[in-house]
């Protein structure tokens, strides 16, 4: 496994995914599996949009768009909540 950082993912493809790298350069990799984390920024923007159109259901947020923290707690907030519905 190969780990990059600052990178932004610009495509899939069957066997390879195109990144773009800091300084704006398309790279192309060979790859069958790709695993991305959005590194130690809440991205609660999926929990905003679903409280403003599902004004009548609860939603359960854990994990990174609570905060940014570890697998730890997001497994356990998900045991929480699953329990909650």
């Amino acid at each position: 496994m190969e780990i990059l950082t600052n990178r932004k993912l610009k495509s899939i493809q069957t066997d390879s995914v195109t990144i773009t790298n800091a300084e704006g350069n398309d790279q192309v990799l060979d790859a069958d599996s790709v695993v991305m984390a959005a590194g130690l920024r809440a991205n609660d923007s999926l929990k905003e949009q679903l409280d403003k159109d599902l004004v009548d259901v609860e939603v359960y947020p854990v994990g990174d768009c609570e905060g940014p923290r570890k697998i730890y707690d997001a497994i356990h907030e998900g045991y929480h909540a699953a329990l909650e519905i």
